[in-house]
């Protein structure tokens, strides 16, 4: 079992969990560090118990918005009509898109590089590539 310490609202709190899951704990009492600073920025002169307990209630109301968001949007989808899928899109075609979009941005930085610092080639060099040194003919 790994041990990870949290510090929220400048209390730590040493906690067992299982070994890969730290960074996890970690990130968790972040989010919870950030209610309980929010929760004694609204309330103030909070004992580190109803700290707490007003971060907990601050979470369980994002959570409730959320559940009531995701349950509005089952329902919309409920109710689409039965061809509404036809108009979903392909995850395959969506992926190939966002890998086509990644490698775009990829070229653009590679050519923003040369344009900040460009490769000018020896005419040897484009001679060995089977190119022409010069302007090119039309």
């Amino acid at each position: 079992m790994a041990k990870v310490t949290l510090t929220i609202a400048g209390y730590s709190h040493e906690l067992t969990c299982r070994d890969g899951e730290e960074a996890h704990f970690l990130r968790l009492g972040q989010i919870l560090d950030e209610k309980a600073g929010q929760a004694a920025r609204s309330v103030g002169g909070l004992t580190e118990v109803r700290m707490l307990l007003f971060a907990g209630l601050l979470l369980a109301d994002e959570i409730g918005g959320l559940r009531s968001a995701v349950q509005a949007a089952s329902d919309a989808a409920a109710a689409a009509p039965d061809n509404a899928a036809e108009t979903l899109p392909d995850p395959l075609l969506a992926q190939a898109v966002a890998a086509l979009a990644a490698r775009i941005e990829t070229l653009a930085e590679s050519l923003e590089a040369d344009i900040a610092e460009p490769d000018v080639a020896e005419p040897e060099a484009i001679a060995a590539e089977g190119l022409e040194a010069g302007p090119p003919t039309a």
